[in-house]
């Protein structure tokens, strides 16, 4: 495919997520509105649940298409020096309820100094992603280790021995279908960002525990 009609492509699924979201957003807004009702039975808010669940992870899935394309147009080419541990940080803070709910202990070993030049946005996103796949695919009661260095972050997690092991960590669909907050991608996403970035990622499970690595050099 050429330059010019990968951009076409790129520029009709941004279009056509767009004019997605308005219908979304009504179809969430009126089944809010229907749970308000005092007239509905326990099948209709169950029924009424599942279509909440759907549109939400529709609406995930939006975002995640229109990031994409957005790297296929070469938006994100605006790079500065940022700090990956503040970053890491914030990302840790906005899952501590998931963290809390689950009973995962978070190990985190850092140097003090984490600074690289990258696209803010796009980072954020990528370590946001891994974290989140370290939530989704560990056990209560589990774990998630953070070890991070100017050189490379590394994200691992303990995996549910009583489920079979991934077959494949970069198939598209990666995100557990119950799961909600998702980027609706999976892990796909991740690779996007790192060859986009020119950052080296690697995917590996050994005895029952996840690890990925980014080297940011």
């Amino acid at each position: 495919m050429s330059k010019k009609s990968k951009k076409k492509a790129s520029e009709y699924a941004q279009n056509l997520s767009h004019e997605l979201m308005t219908p979304l957003a009504i179809i969430r807004s009126k089944a809010e509105i229907l749970m308000q009702s005092s007239n509905l039975n326990g099948e209709d808010l169950k029924n009424l649940d599942v279509i909440l669940k759907n549109v939400r992870r529709m609406n995930n899935l939006n975002k995640s298409l229109i990031l994409l394309s957005k790297i296929e147009e070469n938006v994100y080419v605006d790079r500065k020096v940022i700090d990956i541990k503040e970053i890491s940080d914030e990302i840790l803070e906005n899952f501590e309820d998931q963290i809390r709910s689950k009973k995962l202990s978070v190990r985190y070993s850092t140097i003090e100094k984490t600074s690289i030049e990258s696209n803010k946005t796009l980072i954020d996103i990528l370590i946001t992603n891994l974290v989140k796949n370290a939530i989704v695919h560990n056990k209560a009661g589990g774990y998630i280790r953070i070890s991070l260095n100017n050189q490379q972050i590394q994200i691992s997690n303990s995996y549910d021995e009583s489920k079979p092991p991934p077959v494949n960590h970069y198939k598209r669909f990666t995100s557990s279908k119950s799961e909600e907050g998702s980027l609706g991608l999976g892990l796909s996403i991740a690779k996007r960002i790192c060859k986009y970035l020119n950052l080296n990622m690697a995917s590996e499970f050994n005895e029952c525990e996840y690890n990925t690595t980014i080297k940011f050099s």
